[in-house]
């Protein structure tokens, strides 16, 4: 089940790779507003219907994808703030004199999408687990995302080597490595809702 929804978001993004391999960075990531957050999306549903013992099969995706494609094209638009600038920074990298704006540029939005993905670790699984709004999962992501400190370096720290090792060692394991990854990160937001749920009833007991 886990190899079905990796090869699902893998081919989803091909043609957003191919566009951003080939240099075409602005459209590639225009391209993967499309597929890659709702893929991803569809990823995370599933490793949360296995977590909860659920159907996780292809219908489930295909269901999972339909209900929440317009609220993944919101997060991807969103994602798009820092990576469009990313890509024309990058773009700008690769010529022989590059603007003096082009490091600043890439330290400030980097800073600005590693932020955002960290509360994506929480905001993904409470949108597709718990059908939160897309409001409401972000601020409830970043309460947890801040409560949660180490867990959310050690997901950023874990995305952060799976892609090293899909560019580095084979391009196979992006077959593997996200739907793997997705799970951690279903695991850790519904370990973080459980424990926020029992120390507010102690709180309140108190």
């Amino acid at each position: 089940m886990v190899l079905l929804g990796g090869v699902a978001l893998a081919l989803l993004c091909t043609p957003a790779y191919l566009l951003i391999a080939s240099g075409l960075f602005l459209p590639g990531i225009l391209l993967a507003l499309l597929t890659l957050i709702p893929g991803w999306i569809t990823v995370v549903a599933q490793a949360i219907a296995l977590i909860r013992e659920q159907s996780a099969g292809p219908l489930m995706l295909l269901r999972a994808l339909g209900r929440f494609f317009g609220r993944s094209l919101l997060l991807g638009v969103m994602f798009s703030l820092p990576l469009a600038p990313i890509a024309i920074a990058l773009d700008q990298l690769g010529s022989a004199s590059h603007p003096s704006w082009v490091t600043p540029s890439l330290f400030a939005n980097g800073t600005i999408l590693a932020i955002m993905t960290s509360v994506s670790f929480y905001a993904v699984p409470l949108l597709v687990g718990f059908d939160q709004t897309m409001r409401q999962s972000l601020r409830n992501g970043a309460l947890l995302a801040g409560r949660f400190a180490g867990n959310t370096v050690g997901l950023l720290a874990m995305g952060i080597l799976f892609a090293l090792a899909a560019r580095y060692l084979s391009t196979g394991l992006i077959l593997f490595l996200p739907a793997i990854w997705a799970f951690f990160i279903a695991s850790n937001a519904l370990m973080a809702v459980r424990e926020g749920l029992d120390q507010d009833r102690s709180d309140k007991a108190a």
